[in-house]
C-alpha cells in the first residue's frame, strides 16, 4: 500500500463573508489554544484579510485589537468611475501600515488567496508574488467595488466562485480545518439597492460553499442571524467570541 505524503499537517482554510469574517479570528484563537496550528492558511475575501495577517505573524487577540477602531469607510472609499461605487484604497493603505510582508513569499505561513479572475469566469488562487492587491481583488465584491487589474486582467471577490477555499490546499494537507461564516440567511431583508445586492450576494456564497464544505476533515460554520450585514463593522467582539466558541464546540467532538 501506498501511504500519501502531505507536506502540512493540518490547513485551515477560511470563507469570505464581509464583517462576519471576525469570527475567523476567534475560531483561529480557539484552534490555537487547543495546540492546533495551521501550517498552511486558504482564503478568500475576510478570510484573506484575517488570513494574510495572522500568517505575518499576528495572533488572533493582536488582530482585534488592529481592528477594534476601524470602521467600513475606513477600509472602503466611494468613487464616480466606473466598475464600481466603491475602491479599496483605505484597505490597501491599512494592509500597508499592517503588513510587514509584501510578497507571499515573505509570510511566516503560507498562504493561499482565492479570488475570481473576472475577465476569464475561473477561480485564481496566488501563493506567490506581490500580496497586497492579491488581498484587496479578493475582496472586491463585483458592482460594489471597482474590479483590481493586476497584469491587465481584471479580478473581483473570490467568494464569486469559491468562497471556501478547500480545493486548492486539501491535496497538500493531512487535514483541513473549513471555518465558514456564511452559513445563514433569514427572511428578514431591506428592501434597497444595496440590501439586495448584499443579500444575492450571500445566497451566491452559501451556494458555492457546498462543494468545498465536503472536502473538510473539520469544519465549523457560524449563523448568528444578528450580524448578517456584511458591512457592518461594529460587532467585532461578539463575532470574535463566536467563532472562537463555534470552534471549540467542533474541536471538543474530536478529542
Amino acid at each position: 500500500m501506498i501511504f500519501p505524503r502531505y507536506n502540512y499537517k493540518l490547513g485551515v482554510a477560511l470563507s469570505g463573508g464581509g464583517a462576519k469574517g471576525f469570527a475567523h479570528i476567534g475560531a483561529l484563537k480557539a484552534l490555537n489554544e487547543k495546540g492546533y496550528y495551521p501550517e498552511i492558511v486558504s482564503g478568500t475575501s475576510a478570510g484573506a484579510i484575517i488570513g494574510a495577517l495572522y500568517c505575518d505573524g499576528y495572533s488572533p487577540d493582536e488582530i482585534t485589537d488592529i481592528f477594534a477602531d476601524k470602521s467600513f469607510t475606513s477600509l472602503a472609499e466611494f468613487t464616480l468611475a466606473r466598475g464600481g461605487f466603491m475602491t479599496f484604497n483605505g484597505l490597501k493603505n491599512f494592509l500597508e501600515k499592517y503588513l510587514k510582508a509584501r510578497t507571499f513569499e515573505e509570510l511566516k505561513i503560507p498562504l493561499v488567496a482565492c479570488v475570481t479572475d473576472f475577465d476569464h469566469s475561473e477561480s485564481v488562487f496566488f501563493r506567490s508574488g506581490p500580496l497586497i492587491d492579491v488581498i484587496c481583488a479578493s475582496s472586491s465584491i463585483p458592482i460594489i467595488f471597482q474590479p483590481v487589474q493586476l497584469n491587465n486582467v481584471n479580478y473581483v471577490d473570490g467568494g464569486v466562485l469559491c468562497n471556501l477555499p478547500v480545493r486548492p490546499i486539501k491535496e497538500e494537507c493531512k487535514k483541513v480545518f473549513g471555518i465558514n461564516v456564511t452559513a445563514n440567511l433569514t427572511e428578514d431583508y431591506k428592501k434597497t439597492f444595496f440590501g439586495i445586492l448584499e443579500r444575492s450576494f450571500l445566497m451566491m456564497l452559501k451556494a458555492n460553499t457546498l462543494p468545498d464544505r465536503a472536502l473538510c476533515d473539520m469544519y465549523v460554520e457560524t449563523d448568528e442571524d444578528k450580524f448578517n450585514n456584511i458591512f457592518n463593522l461594529e460587532y467585532l467582539n461578539e463575532l470574535v467570541r463566536i467563532g472562537y466558541n463555534a470552534t471549540h464546540l467542533e474541536l471538543s467532538k474530536h478529542v
